[in-house]
């Protein structure tokens, strides 16, 4: 019985600390800055997805700065990516403008 209560208690322990290795997990969605061409903008997020996967982007670190907290050490993960296109006004006419949002999940993994 004590052995059975012992191997229950180790396998509930092991449970809980695979959950609690990540104190927090949220999902974050940034904007490119806008291009003239869906392939220029294409481009940037490409370069943005690459940062974020490397911890390098100033946006998900300053996001990072304000979720976590300071005993936690952040990681990020690209989840989509999606191109989209708007019209801005010029004149009496329109320009087109094309831009990517890259979704991610910023998550404070507990050091240790």
């Amino acid at each position: 019985m004590r052995k059975t209560i012992l191997t229950l208690v180790s396998a509930v322990a092991m449970v809980l600390a695979s959950y609690s290795a990540f104190a927090l997990s949220i999902s974050l969605t940034l904007e490119t800055k806008s291009f003239s061409s869906e392939a220029a903008a294409i481009k940037e997020a490409k370069r943005v997805v690459a940062e974020i996967n490397a911890g390098k982007n100033a946006d998900a670190i300053a996001d990072a700065t304000l979720e976590c907290p300071e005993e936690n050490n952040p990681r990020f993960r690209v989840n989509w990516v999606q191109t989209i296109n708007y019209l801005i006004p010029v004149g009496a006419d329109f320009e087109k403008r094309y831009a990517a949002r890259v979704d991610y999940q910023l998550r404070c993994q507990t050091r240790g």
